[in-house]
């Protein structure tokens, strides 16, 4: 096996003048290299732009939300919820929101909207960051926050006045329409038009005034971490019960996501098949270079060396090939990748993509895992071409050396 790996390597080496077969070897390596670049960072894209959409959607709508069955309002504090949260095996974060339609008005201007009374937003969106504490930006009486497409809709800036009315009392008398005057504290711009467009933050204060909901809340908002996620979505869904509803965000945008599962596959089978003609240029690339070497082949056999041993040769340089492919297109992949993440020189029209630039995100495991299977059929690919070896007759090919 040692005398057979040294052999295989000394080919692929080969430097003789006209010698094609190292040329050959060459060529097979890049081009499974390449096929091998395209495919991480086709899976790295993918996994980056579900990662970033899902982290945008999440912060908006937490991870799971509980509200009333028919869409009514819910008295808070509510005991039976409250056990629910104290008795929870893992660790949770919640908060209460309040959610309903209503009319903003800026002079002539005026646009739907969707109202979220909430006690704090994440600051990670937000253009203006004042009043914030840590990763959080608490939201204080009279005070509301603007999409930035919305601000723009409207062409209102930070501290100008705005007008808040519930669109339920507008079909009221004027005596009892509930219209509010608000101050523009701040500006979030998510990429998500769905939010940018016709999400507004206030009080929770501020919206039990303006729809008149006092001692009521819409539902409670939870989050977890990654980890307890699962265990804590059966925990809720095991023990509630109508008139309570449960919905996780994932259900919520569940058209976007099965839309980006659809894609996966599509994309997947395109960039393999790029790296299935690497494979190929290996076949060709061992067929070349057995034919070239089928004199030092015939040299071998008469020294007595069996043709088991000899296709181990040509099958060790298809591990070789395949190995040297994987790991250079990996390497190619990470310098694209790495420039990609730091430098954003991919761009992507926000309005479509819910981003401005291309996401990466690089998951070890599953790049592991193809570069492996990478080399395991490319050895498994060579087998055809150094079953050749067995149709050589040395006393033939040693007459032309």
């Amino acid at each position: 096996m040692i005398l057979s790996t040294r052999i295989a390597l000394r080919y692929l080496k080969s430097s003789h003048k006209g010698s094609f077969s190292s040329y050959a070897s060459r060529l097979a390596v890049i081009g499974l290299a390449i096929g091998i670049a395209s495919l991480v960072m086709t899976l790295s894209i993918m996994a980056g732009f579900e990662k970033t959409v899902s982290e945008k959607i999440a912060t908006f709508d937490s991870h799971i939300r509980i509200s009333h069955f028919m869409n009514r309002s819910i008295s808070y504090p509510d005991k039976t919820l409250d056990s629910l949260f104290t008795e929870a095996p893992v660790k949770l974060n919640k908060s209460v929101y309040i959610q309903n339609p209503a009319l903003i008005r800026k002079k002539q201007k005026a646009e739907g909207v969707i109202v979220e009374g909430v006690e704090w937003i994440p600051n990670s969106f937000a253009i203006n960051r004042s009043n914030s504490t840590g990763n959080s930006i608490e939201l204080m009486p009279n005070d509301i926050w603007l999409g930035s497409d919305l601000a723009e809709m409207l062409g209102v800036t930070v501290g100008e006045k705005i007008a808040l009315a519930d669109l339920q009392s507008l079909n009221h008398s004027a005596s009892r329409r509930i219209i509010k005057s608000l101050t523009v504290a701040g500006i979030f711009h998510s990429g998500l038009q769905e939010y940018d467009k016709t999400l507004v933050f206030i009080s929770i204060e501020d919206a039990q005034q303006l729809f008149d909901m006092s001692n009521k809340i819409t539902g409670y908002k939870i989050e977890s971490n990654e980890q307890s996620y699962s265990t804590l979505i059966s925990y809720i869904r095991n023990n509630t019960s109508y008139p309570y509803y449960v919905v996780t965000w994932k259900e919520k945008h569940q058209v976007l996501f099965d839309w980006i599962d659809i894609q996966k596959w599509p994309i997947l089978i395109n960039f393999g098949l790029i790296a299935l003609v690497g494979v190929v240029n290996i076949l060709s690339a061992l067929a070349m270079i057995i034919i070239e070497k089928s004199g030092q082949v015939g040299i071998l056999l008469s020294q007595g060396m069996s043709r088991r041993d000899i296709k181990t040769i040509f099958c060790i340089q298809g591990a070789v090939i395949g190995l040297s492919g994987a790991i250079l297109g990996v390497l190619i992949a990470g310098i694209i990748m790495g420039m990609q993440i730091k430098t954003h020189f991919i761009s992507l029209p926000e309005n479509i993509y819910f981003m401005d630039h291309i996401p990466i995100s690089i998951e070890i495991v599953p790049i592991l895992f193809m570069s492996i299977i990478s080399v395991i059929i490319s050895f498994i690919a060579s087998y055809w071409p150094a079953g050749k070896v067995s149709s050589i007759n040395p006393a033939k090919v040693l007459s032309y050396e």
